[in-house]
């Protein structure tokens, strides 16, 4: 009898091991890379672990992009029974993992996200007939299926790929999509477009403010339009030396010869500009007053903001371009 009791303990002591390793996370098994789909595609692993229900399976999940700007990675998986073969495709399986529940909200990302998950779909099971998507928190599938955002499901008709279910988590509030029209969505695209840009540098967050990517290097893209014979877009910040009638003259970061200024550089001082540069030749230097030593460029101005701060330190007011931008004035992030 004694014995028989010590069986069980035993017994119950390897349940207890078994469960404590299914928690732990496992290294990638070597089977794993040899899945045919990985034959001309390299992967990351993210995770891999046991999951106990509904079946034992191994998982190995694995990152196929990340989105820098929404801090939004995209996790695909596969599965294997403990001493199956790995399958990838049957459906495929891809999660949205993201700590942010406000990047959630916005209709332009959902679509972009399941867009790319049909996408990757097609590219490393070209076969597939399902897809399974989850925007959630957490990488592993488990803990998504009890706290995600949203999900949906794919399936292949004729070649094309039709959205069979979609659903938000009712437990998690303020995540349905915002009504399009009307001052509701312009708060929408302004919270939107404030998540994607708020912790940029301040040269992408300046240049934001003029509608461009980034500030550029005023003596580089005029050296580019010297070489290769027309204007170059610029959008850089500036100092204006003199104005006189329509022109004016620029001294920082270069020579610059502004005609035709249309009251759009007032007075001297700093500024955030935005036109049409050009390099000048030795004729068009010595026209303007300024010396043929000297590398110089003319410039057509499109767009021009004056600065309050030495050096433009105030051109990177984002939530004030977006308050006139979308004529919300008393607008401001959410939280």
């Amino acid at each position: 009898m004694r014995r028989l009791g010590n069986i069980f303990l035993l017994f119950f002591a390897l349940l207890a091991t078994a469960d404590v390793h299914a928690a732990e996370k496992i290294g990638v098994p070597k089977d794993f890379s040899r899945l045919p789909e990985f034959k001309n595609w390299s992967f990351q692993p993210a995770d891999a672990y046991w999951q106990e229900k509904p079946n034992r399976m191994r998982i190995v999940a694995f990152s196929l992009d990340k989105d820098t700007e929404t801090n939004v990675e995209l996790i695909a998986y596969a599965f294997s029974p403990a001493l199956g073969k790995w399958k990838l495709c049957n459906p495929f399986t891809i999660s949205a993992v993201t700590s942010s529940k406000q990047m959630m909200k916005y209709q332009d990302i959902q679509e972009n996200l399941l867009d790319a998950a049909t996408s990757y779909a097609n590219m490393i099971c070209p076969k597939t007939e399902t897809v399974e998507f989850t925007a959630s928190p957490f990488i592993r599938l488990e803990d998504a299926d009890k706290d995600y955002f949203f999900k949906a499901k794919f399936v292949k008709s004729r070649g094309r790929w039709v959205r069979s279910s979609y659903t938000v988590n009712p437990d998690v509030k303020d995540l349905n999509i915002l009504k399009k029209g009307g001052r509701g969505e312009a708060k929408n695209k302004a919270n939107y477009e404030y998540l994607k840009i708020k912790d940029q540098p301040f040269s992408v967050r300046a240049a934001f403010t003029h509608n461009a990517k980034d500030l550029d290097n005023v003596p580089v893209m005029t050296g580019a339009a010297k070489v290769l014979g027309y204007p170059m877009n610029v959008t850089a910040i500036m100092h204006v030396k003199s104005v006189e009638g329509q022109n004016a003259w620029i001294d920082k970061p270069m020579p610059v010869f502004v005609a035709d200024r249309k009251e759009r550089l007032e007075k001297a001082g700093w500024y955030m500009l935005s036109g049409e540069i050009t390099a000048l030749d030795d004729v068009a230097k010595t026209k303007v007053g300024i010396s043929p030593k000297n590398n110089a460029a003319a410039l057509r101005i499109v767009k021009a903001t004056e600065c309050k701060d030495e050096r433009c330190e105030d051109a990177a007011d984002v939530i004030g371009f977006l308050k006139t931008k979308y004529k919300l004035y008393d607008w401001n992030p959410e939280k």
